[in-house]
């Protein structure tokens, strides 16, 4: 029996949901959508949803009929061919919540963590958004793969705008996703909107939401980003964009910086900052975020690709080389057993983690859904701050319903 504290925290949670609504574009996924759908309401999360759909029309079709039986989840149906910030940014003007957050259809999201995001907006007013960390994972028949925590870098508190604008690009990592108030999503995303291409249309976006003030990373997992999610896209990785078309990433590079320039005007920093000093403020947000990719180009001109290969083929393998380096090796164990709950002990990095490379979790529906994850140093740390257990229990908790929804 749930105890009475317990009680008063799931009310709570309750109270908090009910202020949120989820948007969740899709695109010709209509299973992904469907099992999104069973899986947020086997997870207890009981707010508004808004279905964005731009597919073809024999999907739109499957998704009218699945969506119809939910009690607050509203289908709004685009065009085939609408740009996806653009539908986005319609989507989000239609929510009538305080606060709303983008839901990829084949991603998921933790309602306990959602909660917490919540709460904390509520009770400060000063901040735009906040998130929790972020897993990835994959999907093979009835088992989950977790290669890392993907989202964990610290909150962004600066007190100014180029501050926080600052330790975003300095240290990347989306806010895309992330639970924000109605009015810094809507204008964050029509500024996307506005960009040509989706690497500076996330970029506009995510600095429109640091301008409008502090992001607060919770300490609670809030999301799960499904590996590989944007296969098919192009110009959406500045290494992607390097291998294909150099001299088109730094004429995006320019747009990108004269949006910034515009959001600081609008935002009235010309009465502290003279419009040289917010031209060289932009500049230099930009280039934080740009340099460690032009630094590793050179090594893209080094690498000898085959002369048959298309230009997609180059640009993949450029892209897995740059996240081979960017690898973090595994720190910890967390095994869950049926009886025995959640443990947690640290591994000693031995010679053979340095050859063998990352390991993966695995996530079983079978013998009693045993929950075994490695992660990297970084990701314990943020475990650790978590509350250890008690967050890998929810997350036990959680992966054990969607493999069994």
């Amino acid at each position: 029996m749930k105890s009475f504290l317990q009680i008063c925290v799931q009310i709570l949670q309750t109270i908090s949901i009910m202020d949120l609504t989820l948007v969740i574009p899709t695109y010709n996924r209509p299973d992904s959508l469907g099992r999104l759908l069973i899986v947020l309401r086997t997870f207890g999360y009981d707010g508004q949803i808004l279905i964005a759909d731009s597919g073809s029309d024999k999907t739109k079709e499957e998704n009218r009929r699945s969506t119809s039986a939910w009690d607050a989840v509203s289908y709004i149906e685009y065009p085939t061919n609408i740009a996806p910030f653009s539908k986005f940014a319609a989507a989000i003007a239609l929510t009538q919540t305080k606060f709303v957050m983008l839901l990829a259809d084949d991603d998921l999201a933790f309602p306990e963590g959602l909660s917490e995001c919540v709460s904390f907006l509520n009770a400060n007013p000063t901040y735009s958004a906040a998130h929790g960390h972020y897993l990835s994972y994959r999907m093979s028949g009835d088992r989950i793969s977790i290669p890392n925590i993907e989202y964990s870098s610290p909150s962004i508190a600066a007190n100014l705008p180029f501050d926080r604008l600052n330790s975003l690009m300095s240290n990347y990592q989306a806010l895309t996703y992330a639970v924000q108030r109605k009015d810094t999503a809507q204008k964050a995303f029509e500024m996307a909107s506005q960009q040509k291409d989706l690497l500076w249309q996330e970029l506009a976006g995510n600095s429109l939401t640091v301008f409008d003030g502090p992001v607060k990373r919770m300490e609670c997992f809030s999301h799960a980003r499904q590996c590989g999610s944007t296969v098919g896209y192009s110009h959406w990785h500045p290494i992607e964009w390097l291998t294909r078309d150099a001299a088109g990433l730094f004429s995006g590079f320019a747009k990108y910086i004269a949006a910034i320039e515009g959001m600081a005007i609008g935002n009235c920093l010309t009465q502290s900052m003279p419009g040289d000093q917010i031209r060289h403020a932009a500049n230099k947000a930009g280039l934080l975020y740009l340099t460690p990719y032009l630094a590793y180009s050179s090594q893209i001109s080094q690498r000898a690709y085959p002369d048959d290969w298309p230009q997609d083929q180059k640009a993949s393998a450029a892209i897995d080389h740059w996240n081979d380096l960017h690898v973090k090796f595994p720190a910890s164990i967390l095994l869950r057993y049926p009886r025995l709950g959640t443990f947690a002990r640290t591994l000693k990095r031995n010679i053979l983690d340095r050859y063998i490379g990352n390991y993966e979790t695995s996530i079983s529906a079978s013998n009693g859904k045993m929950l075994y994850v490695r992660f990297g140093k970084p990701a314990v740390r943020a475990i650790q701050n978590m509350g250890g257990k008690r967050e890998m229990n929810r997350l036990a908790k959680y992966f054990s319903r969607y493999l069994a929804s």
